[in-house]
């Protein structure tokens, strides 16, 4: 029967795999963004600024402006969307990765 034998050093590096195995830093994220105007009529653009904070690496921003049109965008950057139709519609911008996600909202009325 052969027994495994550990030595100091072998025994200090096991424990350090163990220890950081399942340790994933995990990326930090927080949605803002800013509407130039809160109303604006038919045909009109807002613009929308992103002042979203990113802990580490930056992903890409999924922004669906609640009139069936989306869009991705890199960076903090920002656009401008208009609307064709009358009505209240809800801005929403998700920021993130996989499952560590972070999303805000905002109304604009247009007439």
């Amino acid at each position: 029967m052969h027994y495994l034998k550990l030595n100091r050093a072998n025994l200090l590096f096991f424990i350090l795999v163990f220890s950081l195995w399942g340790c994933e830093k995990k990326t930090k994220y927080s949605a803002c963004f800013t509407l130039d105007k809160s109303t604006i009529s038919v045909g009109d653009s807002v613009t929308i600024s992103n002042c979203s904070e990113f802990d580490g690496g930056f992903t890409e921003s999924y922004w669906d402006f609640g009139d069936g049109e989306s869009v991705y965008t890199k960076g903090n950057t920002s656009l401008k969307h208009a609307y064709s139709n009358a009505g209240e519609f809800s801005i929403t911008l998700t920021v993130g990765e996989k499952e560590n996600l972070a999303g805000v909202s905002k109304d604009i009325i247009v007439k």
